[in-house]
C-alpha cells in the first residue's frame, strides 16, 4: 500500500548542515500496525511530516496511490475546538464533509460508546483530562476515516496505567476499522504490544537499523508482557540500541 524509497532530509541552519534522514526505505501493507522506534531527535516526527506531505523531502519518492491521511500529534491542547463538546468534536470531521447533524453525532456517539470518553461525550475539552482529549482527536481522526492513520508519540504525556488503557482503545478502534497506522513511540514495551512490526532507527543521521517482526497472537492482553515471546523481542530491540 505504502513504498518508501530512499527518502534524505537535510536542514541548514547557520551554514551548518544537519543531515536528519538517509535512504529510509521500506514498505507498509494494507491495514498493518506500525511503530517506529528510535532516539530523541532522531527524525521520527521530520519522518511522518513528509510521509503526510507537510515537509518535502531532499530525494526519495514516497509511494501512496492518492490514499488519504489522517494525523494525530502529541500536542492535544490544540486539536480540539474549545467550544464544542466531545460528541461534536469528535464529529467534526464529517462536518467538514457535509454529514447531516444528526447522521455525524449518531456516528461519533456509536464510536465513543464501549470507550471510557463515553459518560464524557458531553462535556467539553476544559472540563477533561489529557488522556481523554488525546483519545477524543484519535476517534475523530478514525471517523474522519482516512485510509492511513498517522500517531505522533499519542501517549507521551500520560501517567502509566492511563497509557495502558489508552493502548487498549486503540487497538479496539483499529481492530474495527483494520486502518494502516504508522505510530511513532518511544517506549519499547509499548511499541512491542502495539505493532506488527517495529522500524528501529539509528540516530543522526538517521538510517533503519532492523525491521523486527512482532510474531505475537492478536488480540493481545498485557500478560503477553511476561511471556517468553514478547522478552525475546524486548532483548533483540535492546541489543540494537546497545543497552542490553
Amino acid at each position: 500500500m505504502i513504498k518508501i524509497k530512499n527518502i534524505n532530509k537535510t536542514f541548514y541552519n547557520n551554514k551548518t548542515k544537519i543531515q536528519v534522514l538517509k535512504n529510509i526505505t521500506f514498505n507498509i501493507r494494507k491495514g498493518e500496525f506500525i511503530s517506529l522506534l528510535g532516539p530523541n531527535g532522531c527524525g521520527k516526527t521530520t519522518f511522518l511530516y513528509i510521509l503526510a506531505g507537510i515537509l518535502k523531502q531532499d530525494s526519495g519518492k514516497i509511494f501512496l496511490d492518492n490514499k488519504s491521511i489522517g494525523f494525530v500529534s502529541q500536542d492535544f491542547s490544540t486539536t480540539l475546538l474549545p467550544w464544542k463538546n466531545v460528541l461534536q468534536n469528535v464529529a467534526f470531521g464529517l462536518e467538514i464533509k457535509g454529514v447531516k447533524k444528526e447522521n455525524r453525532l449518531k456516528i461519533a456517539e456509536d464510536y465513543v460508546k464501549g470507550t471510557i470518553l463515553y459518560k464524557f461525550k458531553n462535556f467539553y475539552p476544559s472540563q477533561l483530562s489529557g488522556g481523554l482529549k488525546q483519545l477524543a482527536s484519535i476517534i475523530r481522526a478514525f471517523i474522519y476515516n482516512p485510509d492511513i492513520l498517522i500517531l505522533d508519540e499519542p501517549f507521551n504525556s500520560l501517567d502509566y496505567s492511563l497509557k495502558r488503557e489508552m493502548e487498549l482503545m486503540l487497538l479496539k478502534l483499529w481492530k474495527k476499522n483494520k486502518k494502516t497506522i504508522i505510530f511513532v513511540s518511544h517506549e519499547i514495551d509499548e511499541a512491542i504490544f502495539l505493532s506488527d512490526r517495529i522500524i528501529v532507527l539509528s540516530k543522526r543521521p538517521t538510517k533503519i537499523k532492523s525491521i523486527i517482526n512482532v510474531n505475537l497472537a492478536r488480540p493481545r492482553k498485557y500478560e503477553i508482557m511476561v511471556s517468553d515471546k514478547f522478552l525475546n523481542i524486548k532483548k533483540q530491540i535492546l541489543k540494537l540500541f546497545n543497552l542490553e
